[in-house]
């Protein structure tokens, strides 16, 4: 009886320890993990919108329009991944780069 009793328990740890070397993925809470779309998305947005910063720093009216352009890029990626915080950051600096392309450019 002993060794059938020991039988068993070898077979239960081998069966658990193979459980237990499986990838545990399927583990996971979904809702944790960032989809890869929306995460490229906001890497796109990001990069954009830091384009647009190194337009409006030219301070050129051709600059400045392309900044806007490049505004206008990021704040859509952004409102599509629901960034708010650089859907706000994206909508001042267009706003300052319209009032200087106002200013820079030919009548």
């Amino acid at each position: 009886m002993f060794a059938r009793t020991q039988w068993f328990l070898a077979g239960m740890s081998i069966a658990l320890s193979v459980q237990l070397s499986q990838p545990v993925a399927a583990a996971v809470s979904v809702g944790k993990t960032v989809p890869k779309a929306q995460t490229n998305s906001k890497e796109a947005a990001h990069k954009a919108f830091k384009e647009g910063v190194q337009l409006y720093e030219q301070a050129t009216a051709e600059s400045l329009k392309g900044a806007i352009i490049k505004y206008e890029e990021a704040l859509k990626l952004y409102r599509a991944v629901g960034d708010r915080r650089g859907e706000a950051n994206t909508l001042h600096n267009s706003a300052m780069s319209t009032q200087n392309w106002e200013k820079n450019r030919k009548p």
